[in-house]
């Protein structure tokens, strides 16, 4: 399999990111008895932490467009399942875990694993498709500029 590392990769870094909400929750909810407090830090700085690891990467070994399609895609098809189990499991309270409710008006805790995907899915690869066209606007006008 041509593809195998990225593929791996892409599976991975989902886990990763998965992983570091649901941990920072749950020193929240076990550790501190706040409804979000390291995780809104981790709900927002990992994706753009991923991406700098992203240019770090990038910059680093050049990897061919298709190795980067293929990271991208296996990526993005391994977070929107994890991405629809959490949604349902934290709205039907069978998540692992135990969101506390902590008003009796309007309780939002737990809604950071149903917007995650947002910023750690759509954030990170609109930064990734902006600094891709980015890239290619300075090339071609680089190479206008020595004709």
């Amino acid at each position: 399999m041509k593809y195998k590392w990225q593929i791996i990769g892409g599976v991975m870094t989902t886990s990763i990111m998965w992983d570091l909400l649901c941990i920072t929750d749950a020193f929240d909810e076990y550790v501190l008895d706040q409804s979000s407090l390291v995780g809104s830090f981790v709900f927002f700085l990992a994706p753009i932490a991923l991406f700098v690891i992203y240019l770090l990467h990038f910059f680093k070994k050049r990897p061919a467009a298709a190795s980067l399609l293929v990271w991208h895609t296996s990526y993005t098809l391994s977070f929107i399942p994890v991405w629809i189990y959490m949604w349902c499991a934290v709205n039907s309270r069978h998540f692992f875990i135990k969101q506390f409710v902590r008003s009796s008006f309007l309780d939002l805790n737990g809604i950071e694993y149903m917007f995650y995907g947002a910023t750690a899915l759509c954030l990170f690869l609109i930064l990734c498709l902006l600094f891709h066209i980015g890239r290619a606007i300075y090339a071609a006008v680089k190479k206008n500029m020595n004709n």
